[in-house]
This record gives C-alpha cells, structure tokens and sequence, in this order.
C-alpha cells in the first residue's frame, strides 16, 4: 500500500539548506572585494565610520574611567593582530584584508582626532 509523506517536512528541510546556502553565500561575499566604484566608496565610508565611532567610544570609557587603559589599547590594536594573523593563515586573501586594515586603521586615526 502507499503512503503518502506529508509535504510540510520536505518544505521545511528545504528551507535549512536554503538558509545554509545563503549564510555560505553572504560569508563568501565579506571575502570578495567590493565590485564597482560606488560599492568601494560605500564599503570604505562604512568601515572608516565604523572604525571611527568606535574610537570616539573608547575615548569616552577612558575619559570616564581610566583603569579601562588595557582594554582599550588592546582593542586599538586588535584589527593589526587580526589582519597579520589571518594573512598567514590565508595568504590569498592579505590584499583585502590589507585593504580593510587600512580602513580601520584609518578610521581608527580620524576618530582619535575628532
């Protein structure tokens, strides 16, 4: 006799390997370089932004409480700890991580400045 298996578990497995995909998919786009003049200019206006608000931030913990010196040094100079340590372990990839480290490390500089 047949028996028929109901369509709401095929549906439903579907969606996890469309979400996997699209995770995979999303992730391997952090690791492409941006395509197109506007989407560099975007992507670096985001990332220096980014970078810079941070540092203002921690400007204003320290200002605000001074025993939080290590953390923040150590925050300063994670993003030139994580660039050298994933471009030996990804050495096809420095040029983009070269890339964004300057961003940060950039970014970084200017809020310090404001």
């Amino acid at each position: 006799m047949y028996t028929r298996q109901a369509p709401s578990s095929k549906i439903q497995s579907n969606r996890v390997d469309r979400t996997t995909d699209s995770f995979k998919t999303d992730w391997q786009g952090w690791l492409h370089p941006p395509s197109g003049f506007v989407n560099a200019l975007a992507e670096a206006i985001a990332w220096m932004g980014a970078a810079a608000a941070v540092r203002l931030s921690l400007g204003v913990l320290l200002t605000a409480s001074s025993p939080f010196w290590l953390p923040v040094v150590l925050l300063l100079i994670a993003p030139a700890i994580a660039a050298a340590y994933l471009s030996t372990l990804m050495p096809q990839m420095s040029l983009i991580l070269g890339y964004r480290s300057v961003l940060l490390m950039l970014g970084l500089l200017i809020g310090g400045r404001l």
